[in-house]
């Protein structure tokens, strides 16, 4: 089980590096990734050797986003940046996945906020672990949304510092 949390953490963590260093136009790294993963893939059965979907199927849904990418770019395999196709094609979706976890973070924030009226009735949440949370949601939602892009980065930034400035307000 942890060894599974433990697997999916790093490959979340590298494809967060790889969208790191392409974003500054570092490419050396991310192809040598690649063609090792392509490697693995392969020897695994995930893929063919024409960079068609294999027999095995991925057991996780980040490696199968990766299959995906070789498979959807297996028409530009023989040109020099393939590999870095892939590599953004991997990461591409990464800003909606930061937008979507910036939000849950300010839907614990809302709910943390509805404890307080359950808390005068029946104690929910311990009151350390209540203001812990307050001032960490917004904090951590915003430091989240910085990674995304658009307009909706921009909503969920001052959200989340509108929400931290009414927590202080809150407890002050």
């Amino acid at each position: 089980m942890f060894r599974k949390v433990f697997q999916v953490s790093q490959l979340a963590f590298l494809r967060f590096l790889t969208r790191l260093m392409l974003k500054k136009k570092i490419y050396k790294e991310p192809t040598n990734i690649m063609k090792n993963f392509q490697m693995r893939f392969v020897n695994k059965g995930y893929l063919n050797e024409d960079l068609t979907k294999g027999a095995e199927s991925a057991p996780y849904s980040i490696i199968q986003e990766l299959v995906h990418s070789f498979v959807s770019l297996r028409q530009f395999r023989n040109e020099e940046d393939f590999y870095i196709q892939v590599a953004k094609n991997w990461v591409n979706d990464l800003y909606s996945s930061n937008h979507k976890i910036s939000l849950l973070f300010l839907i614990l924030y809302v709910a943390l906020i509805g404890t307080v009226f359950l808390n005068q009735y029946v104690e929910v949440i311990s009151g350390g672990l209540w203001l812990i949370g307050i001032f960490l949601s917004p904090i951590i939602g915003f430091i989240i949304a910085l990674g995304g892009k658009g307009w909706k980065r921009l909503g969920l930034v001052f959200t989340h510092l509108f929400l931290l400035t009414y927590s202080i307000i809150v407890i002050v």
